[in-house]
């Protein structure tokens, strides 16, 4: 027990887990192949349930934007007018409230998957309870890198990726959307070029997956990705699953 102890507040490259307080104060590191080569041995025995959970998603995302589209039919993406655009507007936020859960289950799938815990494709649409926060979060992450890109592009891309971690911390450390949002771009700000390193070695492999194997190799670059991105949180804030880990304190400089 307090071999495995230690082992989970280790920030080391290539492991460990982390802490809300620890990933504020850039107290981490990794290595991207490290987190490359555990997401890929974790990739085995998984990898169906994060294709049905993908599939399971996508169905009911399409669903609800074809539901949508029945409700509104006047909501034309080429139509101009005021009424077209605001029926548009309603249209997207009504879908990012329906999907975004389910969005962000999918995430949370790929963090229980690097802490070893039991996943089932059906976790993905048990995150509801956080709908509003998640929307919230979403919504400014939306509105702050849109800005940044009209302020010169490079502050976009900044935030683009320093909001990467904003809606799994809504909903494994229960924070707050600007809580959130704040604490994954303080966090990620300590090691940005690496994490943007990570996220393009990823869009590269499931680029590779899909125009090399015709798609077929998504099956396993997709929960790749999913893991990856779970295993760099855990590195980063942890996980509240595992007691000996949570870091129940939640910063109050945001």
């Amino acid at each position: 027990m307090t071999e495995n102890h230690n082992h989970s507040h280790t920030t080391s490259e290539g492991g460990g887990h982390g802490s809300l307080q620890r990933g504020l104060s850039g107290d981490y590191d990794f290595s991207i192949a490290d987190i490359l080569s555990e997401s890929w041995s974790k990739v085995r025995g998984s990898k169906w349930t994060f294709q049905l959970a993908l599939t399971a998603y996508l169905l009911f995302y399409v669903g609800t934007v074809l539901l949508l589209m029945q409700l509104f039919p006047d909501a034309d993406p080429v139509d101009h007018s005021t009424r077209a655009i605001a029926l548009n507007l309603i249209q997207s936020l009504i879908t990012a409230l329906v999907t975004l859960p389910a969005a962000t289950g999918i995430s949370m799938l790929g963090l229980r998957r690097a802490v070893d815990a039991p996943i089932k494709a059906r976790m993905i649409f048990g995150y509801y309870q956080k709908t509003l926060p998640l929307f919230l979060a979403s919504l400014g992450m939306y509105i702050g890198i849109m800005l940044g890109f009209l302020l010169l592009i490079v502050p976009g891309i900044y935030l683009s990726i320093a909001y990467l971690l904003s809606a799994v911390l809504v909903v494994d450390k229960n924070l707050g959307p600007w809580q959130a949002l704040e604490a994954s771009r303080k966090a990620i700000s300590k090691h940005w070029f690496k994490v943007l390193g990570l996220s393009l070695t990823l869009f590269v492999f499931n680029c590779a997956a899909l125009f090399l194997t015709l798609g077929i190799g998504l099956i396993w670059t997709l929960p790749l990705s999913c893991i990856a991105m779970g295993v760099l949180y855990r590195i980063i804030f942890g996980c509240e699953q595992y007691p000996d880990t949570a870091d129940h304190t939640i910063a109050q400089s945001f």
